[in-house]
């Protein structure tokens, strides 16, 4: 996943190279079909449903992390606003 689709990550380092945003519920079943390795889906995902709908693609696991900033155990500020 690219940019916003992916918490605003991106798979490159060069400004000027702009990789095409890709969603992960077309990059997962991609990825499925070329490697029988483990897959852990991760970037862009908030939501039980977002979560429900990834594994039945391909994936073995989901990660999320920028969800878990509003809890408490995350330790972000409380004076803060997590955008």
């Amino acid at each position: 996943m690219q940019s916003s689709a992916a918490g605003a990550h991106s798979g490159t380092h060069d400004p000027a190279r702009v990789l095409p945003e890709t969603r992960l519920t077309d990059l997962i079943p991609q990825l499925r079909a070329a490697t029988d390795q483990p897959l852990i889906a991760a970037g862009g995902l908030a939501t039980a449903s977002q979560l429900r709908d990834i594994v039945p693609l391909g994936a073995d696991a989901v990660m999320v992390g920028t969800a878990l900033l509003r809890t408490d155990e995350s330790g972000a500020s409380r004076g803060r606003t997590v955008r």
